[in-house]
């Protein structure tokens, strides 16, 4: 307040110049536009969120397809696995099974045919027909079997007789025979030598010896036996071994 008494401070707002009508108009109408723009950031930011999460689920959406086809795809490897070894497996047991029936019809007409044989020979001489060759039905054979036969052959024709030797020899047999499965690649192995002194004296007196031998991969080459194969066939010299072992202890 001044020394004259009169108030000089700020006008009060009754006092103040009242705002025109277009002032008045002007501020709604900013007061508006600033409301219409927060209005649209919140759509467009509620928009943007609403984007997001649907990208999202978009993107979860195709992983998981992706996951599912990958699965798909080793499903379908494995089956197609399991069907080409279903195949291999039938076309391996048809195989066999022709082999069978082959084999079997095969027997079945060779024993038509002897037995064809044989009515034949009684209708022309009215007796039976002599007995088959015995050394080529003991060829026809398998091998093991042909190795069974020899040795036991060698025991009942030297066992009540000259039992001492045919144990000396069939001890000798499995030697040569033993060293042969043991030591396959052993070129000294695979040839007997049939002047050897030893050999003579333990083996060669005994009937049956180089049929059992020859069965046994050793072929008769005048002086020698050697072996045919370059490999013996060791599951038959290890049946041949286990054989001399049971007859040798025998005796």
């Amino acid at each position: 307040m001044s020394a004259d008494g009169e108030d000089k401070g700020g006008e009060t707002p009754e006092q103040q110049a009242p705002r025109t009508e277009e002032e008045i108009k002007k501020e709604l109408e900013e007061k508006a536009k600033k409301e219409l723009e927060e209005d649209a950031k919140e759509r467009a930011a509620a928009i943007q969120k609403e984007l997001d999460r649907q990208s999202e689920g978009i993107k979860k959406t195709e992983q998981e397809l992706a996951k599912e086809a990958e699965l798909e795809r080793i499903e379908n490897h494995r089956k197609a696995q399991d069907s080409q070894r279903a195949i291999a497996s039938a076309m391996k047991a048809q195989a066999i099974a022709e082999e069978k029936k082959e084999k079997e019809d095969h027997e079945a007409h060779k024993l038509e045919l002897k037995a064809k044989l044989r009515q034949d020979y009684i209708d022309r001489f009215g007796v039976e027909p002599p007995e088959e060759d015995k050394a080529q039905e003991i060829k026809e054979k398998s091998l093991k079997d042909q190795v069974a036969f020899y040795i036991n052959k060698l025991k009942k024709d030297y066992k009540d007789t000259d039992a001492a030797g045919l144990k000396t020899c069939l001890t000798t047999l499995k030697m040569y025979v033993d060293n042969l499965h043991k030591n396959p690649l052993e070129a000294k192995f695979k040839v007997i030598k049939i002047e050897n002194k030893a050999f003579q004296a333990r083996v060669a007196p005994y009937d049956g010896v180089l049929d059992l031998l020859d069965c046994l991969g050793f072929e008769n080459k005048g002086e020698t036996l050697e072996q045919r194969k370059s490999i013996p066939d060791g599951f038959l010299c290890g049946v041949a071994v286990k054989f001399l072992d049971l007859v040798i202890g025998q005796l």
